[in-house]
């Protein structure tokens, strides 16, 4: 599920969007994966609990997904 109109992406953490899709992980674990797999895994748990995402480009040239809330479920 993908969109421009996301809510403010930076009030949500990734420990957010673990939770509300019933998933842990551990910190440890989150920096073995590399950028483009954790957008991966962020656009799968999105999709899982509805959520919105975005690719952006960083600051540093890097690719992130941004994320939020979908507010009219």
């Amino acid at each position: 599920m993908t969109t421009n109109n996301l809510l403010d992406p930076c009030k949500y953490s990734f420990d957010d969007l673990l939770k509300a899709s019933d998933q842990v992980m551990d910190i440890v674990d989150m920096y073995t994966l590399s950028q483009d797999e954790i957008n991966n895994l962020v656009k799968f748990l999105c999709d899982k609990v509805g959520w919105h995402y975005k690719d952006t480009k960083g600051t540093d040239g890097i690719i992130y997904t941004a994320f939020s809330p979908n507010l009219d479920l």
